[in-house]
Formats: structure tokens, sequence, C-alpha cells
């Protein structure tokens, strides 16, 4: 079990920014190549990498490793990912200095995705201590981006094992550390994606008023970061499902106060409904649940009201 720290990361910690590159032109193409989606070309130029020096060996091995998460082969990705960390960690320890740093950022790299692929098959105890391991070298090796992303899922790791409690801290940590980010557009996606974990993981938790306080953070983030977006419109969404939740937990002791938290429910969930049905089969999901949940918000009003 990992535990959430108490404290993080001095920030006058020297960090590198900009994510791990590899040292081998056709590695920098099947990068690319995956964050564009061209699956075809990221293989073909992973293939053409060499097996030696041993940095290259573990770039591939990588590379090899996403790939096989993309085409869902779950076992081999796994596998492959973790062969890459090992790889990567033996290379470092013959080398001192930014080079040796370079190659346990890649270690770690391979061990987060392999963390989500464990959680995927339902390991979620491994894919916990794979996170924690990816982020005791964060720690010490990883950007402030970095040392976030693992900050959040091992956040999902603990939700997942139902203790809401840690994961509440994880995601606080990953928020934390998303605010030390140089790169403006960067950190407000982060804070906002580690808000809207929170305040998830405190409905689920039962902490609904703080739940609709990292809601609406979350929400704010999105509006400023990609307003008119798919996540702007889906974070009223949440947090139309944040008020929701709210009101039913004080129906029986504060009917003012829930009924207050029904009305602007409900003014959140038809303006989050007009947004998403803007776009399409792509959010037909997400309009049928603030349907949904309007249609119990002013059910609930209609009771109240009588």
């Amino acid at each position: 079990m990992s535990r959430p720290p108490t404290h993080p990361p001095p920030r006058n910690q020297p960090r590198p920014t900009g994510d791990v590159q590899p040292p081998h032109d056709q590695a920098r193409q099947a990068v690319a190549a995956l964050a564009d989606g061209r699956l075809a070309d990221a293989e073909r130029h992973t293939s053409a990498i060499p097996d030696t020096p041993i940095i290259l060996h573990a770039w591939k091995t990588y590379l090899c490793g996403l790939l096989a998460m993309r085409r869902l082969d779950l076992s081999d990705a796994a596998s492959l990912l973790l062969q890459a960390a090992a790889l990567a960690f033996t290379e470092a320890m013959g080398n001192e200095g930014e080079s040796g740093s370079e190659s346990l950022r890649l270690s770690a790299c391979a061990l987060n995705h392999a963390g989500r692929v464990q959680r995927r098959q339902d390991r979620a105890d491994l894919a916990e201590q794979t996170h924690w391991a990816a982020y005791h070298l964060r720690q010490q090796h990883g950007s402030w981006a970095e040392l976030s992303e693992t900050a959040m899922e091992l956040g999902l790791d603990c939700d997942v094992a139902k203790r809401f409690g840690d994961g509440q801290q994880w995601y606080r940590a990953a928020i934390e550390s998303a605010e030390q980010i140089g790169e403006a557009s960067t950190q407000r996606e982060r804070k906002a994606v580690g808000w809207t974990s929170l305040a998830t993981s405190l409905s689920e938790g039962g902490q609904f008023q703080l739940a609709v306080d990292a809601a609406r953070t979350a929400s704010t983030l999105w509006q400023e970061h990609k307003p008119g977006s798919v996540d702007a419109a889906r974070s009223k969404l949440r947090l139309g499902s944040a008020l929701l939740g709210f009101a039913e937990s004080l129906l029986d002791d504060d009917v003012t106060s829930a009924e207050s938290a029904l009305n602007e429910a409900v003014s959140r969930l038809k303006a989050a409904h007009d947004e998403l049905a803007a776009f399409g089969e792509e959010c037909a999901s997400d309009v049928r649940s603030t349907n949904e949940q309007r249609e119990v918000a002013e059910k609930l009003l209609a009771t109240l009201g009588s």
C-alpha cells in the first residue's frame, strides 16, 4: 500500500522540463507517430531502432509496449513495459549525471504505463505498487508534470481500492505538483484534471459539500483552459451531478439548503445538456445522463414544493 505524501517535494529542487526524449531519430519518429495515432508508422519506425546499446533496446521495448497497449494486448503490454523499465534502470546504474537521470525518467515512464495496464487487468494492488515505484523515481528525477501525472495514477489506484481518503491526498499532491509547472496551458490542464478526479473521489466517499467545491473549481479551470470544448461542457455535467448528490444528502436535515442546491443543479444540468448536445454522437451518453439527473432534481424540487 502506498503512503500519500504528507508534504510536497521541495519547490527549489531543479527539475527537467518537457518530456523525456529518445536519443535516436527512428525512436523520435515513432513517438511522434504514436502521438498522432499513426500506429503503422509507429510500428515501422520502432522496428528500425537498433537493439544496442542498451538504452536504445530500452526505448524499442518501451515503444513496443505502448503499441501493445494501443492494440489492447494488455498481457504483452505489461510484460514489455516492465522489461523496458528494467532495461532503462540497468542503463542508469552504469551512468551518472544527466544521461543516467534521463534513463531513470524513461524507466519511470514505462512503470507509469505498466501500472495503468495492470489496473485495466483488475490487478489494482500490483498497479499501485508499480505506480509507487514510478513516483519514487520521479520524486528524484522527474519533471513537475511527470510527478503530477503519477500522483494522479496513485489516486485512481486508491479509489479503485475504495480507499478514498488516500486517493484524495494523492489528487491534492498531483494538484500541488501541477501548480509548479512553468508552461501555463499545461499547468491549467493538469490542475483541471486533478480537481475533476478529486471531486469524483469526494462524491464517492460521501463528502458531498467538498465534492461540490472541487467540481466548481474544476469547471472554472476547464472554462478557462478550453472554453467551448467537450471537457468544459462535461465539467458542467459533473458540477450538476455533485450538486444533486449534495442536495440529496441534505433532504432530511436542511430542506432550504437542499432546495438551493437542487435549483443550481437543474440550471447547471440544463446548460450542460445544451452544450453537450451540440457535439452529437460523441456526447450522446452524456446528454442522456444530464436528462436523467435533471429529471431527478426536478422531481425532488416538486416534492419539496408540495
